[in-house]
């Protein structure tokens, strides 16, 4: 786990915040990479926990040279017996945001050693693997996707109050 308060220092390396994980963003903060910092790597499951009593976990899935932020555990596991996206999946169902979060003072933090986890062989893991992977980039694309609607919603509604974008009537002219 990363420390609790996180001390920015010369702010040289990219620091992956709770938010970023709930959200499924790319590092946004900055800190100093240091001996109490846990550095990102391909393949570890970042877990946080959500407002809503939730674990959000989530594959890394490139090199990012980030260090881990306040409020996060990171779990790096043996690919020779579990399959990443698998263990994060089952993380996330709401069975075990209900028996793994905690509160700490103000800030949430994921109390993984109570989770529940299937125990099937890697080559069981994996199909399911795959289909937690699938439902992690289609809510990744929602996210987007409602972003961008928001966007324009806002664009448009500039649009009319400038008077570049006329209303319409709703009348519809037949032939």
């Amino acid at each position: 786990q990363a420390p609790v308060r996180a001390d920015p220092g010369d702010e040289s390396a990219p620091l992956l915040t709770a938010e970023d994980v709930i959200e499924g963003h790319p590092p946004s903060g900055r800190g100093q990479a240091g001996d109490r910092w846990v550095t990102v790597r391909a393949g570890d499951i970042v877990v946080a926990a959500s407002a809503a009593d939730r674990l959000v976990a989530r594959v890394v899935t490139t090199a990012q040279d980030a260090i881990l932020g306040p409020g996060l555990t990171l779990l790096r596991v043996d690919a020779g017996r579990l399959d990443a996206h698998f263990v994060a999946g089952a993380l996330r169902s709401s069975a075990n945001g209900q028996v793994t979060t905690r509160q700490t003072g103000s800030s949430g933090r994921a109390d993984i050693a109570r989770a529940l986890i299937a125990q099937l062989p890697l080559a069981e893991q994996r199909p399911y693997g795959e289909a937690f992977r699938q439902a992690d980039e289609l809510e990744s694309a929602a996210r987007s996707a409602a972003r961008m609607g928001a966007g324009l919603a806002l664009l448009l509604a500039e649009a009319i109050a400038a008077g570049t974008l006329e209303p319409s009537t709703g009348q519809t002219n037949s032939p």
